[in-house]
């Protein structure tokens, strides 16, 4: 005959052990909700290297660029990721519409668009720790609501930008560290142009060519696991069927 009763009273070392996991756990995963943080960054090791707005379609793709990225404020970062990294970082942006020209005073005029997607993917040259070169540093992925590329015509600085208060949809995975589901997310990425910024073909932007930098954002922040934390999962792990067990032998007394 089967026997329904409620959970047995756990022995001190037991409670102490699920207590341990618990806390570690929740240490992992509880950020508060504040404003984003910058988290990475890259700058572009070779001015010139093409980024293309090309004007028929309004899309805007890259390299691949040679880039130095680092991690900052990232929670328990190890030396490995602090320092600058050799990274090479593509950029994918497609659907964009007519860009639009507002007066903004003084002759000068403000161009901007928007896209329907969008992705920067930033991979390891070299191999870090367990990790092989080619390894995802940072993939960022926008859509559909995302922030736009603009910037004063003429002027060979535009940006490609968005966050909590333009209502962009932004996600970020790395191999390296991890990134939870963000309370709010940023980016913004700078564009140095060639020969400044014009409305081209089929009001899209004019084909140029640029140097590139940028910067992420989160809150919460992504962190590493640390060596405590890990090694606090791994006894609630372990204690884990030692109180199954002690449940099971209560169950059938």
């Amino acid at each position: 005959m089967t026997r329904f009763c409620s959970l047995p009273i756990l022995g001190t070392a037991s409670r102490y052990l699920a207590a341990l996991a618990a806390v570690a756990l929740l240490g992992m995963t509880t950020a508060a909700q504040a404003a984003p943080i910058q988290f990475a960054g890259y700058t572009q090791k070779v001015a010139g290297t093409p980024v293309q707005f090309t004007n028929s379609s309004g899309n805007v793709t890259s390299g691949p660029i040679n880039v130095s990225f680092q991690f900052a404020n990232v929670v328990g970062l190890s030396p490995s990721l602090a320092n600058p990294i050799d990274a090479t970082l593509t950029i994918s942006m497609t659907g964009a519409g007519a860009a639009t020209s507002t007066p903004i005073g003084g002759g000068n005029t403000y161009l901007f668009d928007t896209y329907t997607t969008a992705t920067i993917t930033i991979v390891s040259n070299t191999a870090i720790g367990g990790h092989a070169a080619g390894s995802n540093l940072l993939t960022m992925t926008v859509g559909p609501n995302i922030g736009g590329l603009g910037g004063l015509q003429g002027s060979t600085n535009a940006s490609f930008s968005g966050g909590p208060d333009s209502n962009s949809n932004i996600s970020f995975t790395s191999d390296f560290v991890n990134i939870p589901p963000s309370y709010q997310a940023a980016f913004n990425i700078g564009f140095q142009l060639a020969t400044g910024l014009q409305i081209g073909a089929n009001n899209h932007f004019a084909t140029n060519s640029a140097s590139t930098s940028g910067q992420f954002s989160s809150e919460p922040l992504p962190s590493v696991p640390e060596p405590a934390s890990l090694a606090l999962i791994g006894v609630g792990l372990v204690g884990a069927p030692l109180l199954l067990r002690r449940r099971k032998a209560a169950v059938n007394a």
